[in-house]
């Protein structure tokens, strides 16, 4: 797939979420775990990065830990949207581009849902290295295939997920799907060193209030949620 081609999908995706939604709608706290999880514990520090920042609603929120805070994303729409939200944000393809920041810049950068439709991992994630302070935190996470509900999909009904926009299924445009050991190994090739690991959008919803450590947070992260999450620390070489 060429840059332009993917730039274009995913501007069409905000077009269409523009017609449905309120692009300028502020954060209701409860709607979005991750967001939530983020607000809780993101630490204070002088720059922030959201990846795949959308119209800025992460960002908006943590400005006042911050003294600066940033967003990238592939399309255009929501990075406009973002901006007249008074974040410092651009259009950028982590599948084609660096990112446009110098090293060691930020304290925190978040990269919420988004890993899983990039083409390269370890460049994506090299990169995001690059641009974190040492030891700066990395705020993760990705889609869970190990859920129950999508090995019951998948082994039961015979239904596989998506790999583009263009096929009939479910979770449209996933590249990669993740259990908890290759995000470890992902993260540990690329000197990274996990201190919190969590699982969010468990079905039942009232399986989020789990701990996350222990017998229970391994079955909650292991198969009871949508999503992983991981808090990562940038390690020296």
């Amino acid at each position: 797939m060429t840059s332009k081609h993917e730039n274009k999908i995913f501007d069409q995706i905000w077009h269409q979420k523009a017609l449905s939604d309120d692009l300028n709608s502020s954060y209701i706290p409860g709607k979005n775990l991750r967001i939530d999880y983020c607000i809780k514990n993101l630490p204070k520090g002088e720059k922030f990065l959201d990846i795949g920042c959308g119209t800025g609603i992460l960002a908006s929120e943590v400005k006042e830990k911050y003294s600066e805070v940033f967003g990238v994303d592939i399309a255009e729409l929501p990075v406009k949207v973002a901006c007249n939200n008074g974040i410092n944000a651009s259009v950028c393809n982590l599948n084609f581009e660096k990112l446009p920041f110098p090293d060691d810049f930020f304290d925190s950068l978040t990269l919420l849902s988004t890993l899983q439709y990039f083409h390269d991992l370890d460049f994506s994630i090299s990169e995001i290295r690059r641009v974190l302070k040492p030891s700066g935190y990395l705020f993760l996470s990705v889609p869970n295939i190990r859920s129950y509900w999508r090995i019951f999909k998948l082994a039961v009904i015979g239904n596989f997920p998506q790999v583009s926009k263009d096929n009939i299924g479910y979770d449209g445009g996933t590249l990669h799907y993740f259990c908890f050991d290759d995000v470890r190994k992902l993260l540990l090739n690329n000197n990274f060193k996990i201190v919190k690991k969590d699982g969010v959008f468990c079905l039942p919803k009232f399986l989020n209030q789990l701990p996350h450590k222990g017998l229970l947070g391994l079955i909650k992260r292991e198969f009871l949620c949508s999503e992983i999450f991981i808090i990562a620390k940038k390690m020296q070489n």
